[in-house]
């Protein structure tokens, strides 16, 4: 049975979704059926949340008619989306992805299956039979700077970048988040590990966005990663962090 539209706040579900969403009308007419479908195979109750950063389009409006629980952002800033969706959550696993069709959502069953026995799952665009589908020099850059987290942090995964995840909710209870960009996805990893988490990584196939443009600006983005990178490296100290499992 789905639990769309519930009224108590406090009744759990197996699963969430969160979606920060800007400017996504037609994306989200493709992404939510094909999301609810998967949804409803593979898991008995489930919500999908989108947490709408003030779009100009129908996206609110699109979003809820496919059954979707949406939320206007409050603080600016994607990282600040996934928080307030990871806060607002009832699901015991959450699903956090892209709203833009470069995430496939019929890839969430397979996050599900491999959320069992983990803290956090990650798919992964930098292992054995992942395919990362996008331009040359994103590419590039985004494999360089997942080289130089991995080194910087000592990692034992190599796509800390990633934002097609799932968590387990206990696993995100005493986390702050403080990160209001993309390096969202850094802070989280990192503190899962410095508390023991345990960690798996799948390899994923990442799309080029169906329509629209990405808000994402690659240069003050890699610079932010680098320096959630530094702060991180300061909480691992000494400490003896998770690992894959």
């Amino acid at each position: 049975m789905e639990m769309q539209g519930k009224t108590n706040q406090d009744l759990a579900v197996d699963v969430s979704v969160v979606l920060p969403v800007y400017n996504e009308e037609q994306n989200l007419k493709v992404l939510l059926p094909s999301l609810k479908g998967t949804l409803e195979k593979c898991v008995n109750t489930f919500e999908m949340i989108v947490v709408d950063a003030g779009s100009e389009d129908h996206s609110p409006a699109v979003s809820k008619e496919y059954g979707a629980l949406v939320f206007s952002q409050k603080r600016k800033g994607f990282g600040f989306a996934i928080k307030q969706g990871i806060d607002i959550s009832k699901g015991k696993f959450i699903v956090t992805m892209d709203a833009d069709n470069s995430h496939d959502p019929v890839f969430v069953q397979e996050l599900i299956e491999a959320g069992k026995g983990a803290d956090l799952v990650i798919g992964s665009r930098f292992i054995q039979k992942a395919a990362y589908l996008t331009s040359f020099h994103r590419k590039v850059s985004s494999f360089l700077l997942n080289r130089i987290l991995k080194t910087m942090l000592a990692l034992p995964i190599k796509d800390s970048t990633s934002g097609f995840r799932i968590y387990s909710k206990k696993s995100l209870e005493n986390i702050n988040v403080e990160s209001p960009g993309f390096d969202v996805q850094l802070e989280l990893l990192m503190k899962i590990l410095v508390s023991g988490g345990r960690i798996k990584e799948i390899p994923m196939t990442y799309k080029r966005r169906v329509y629209g443009y990405s808000k994402a600006r690659h240069v003050s983005c890699g610079f932010s990663f680098l320096r959630t990178a530094l702060r991180m490296h300061r909480l691992r100290g000494s400490k003896q962090i998770g690992s894959l499992c």
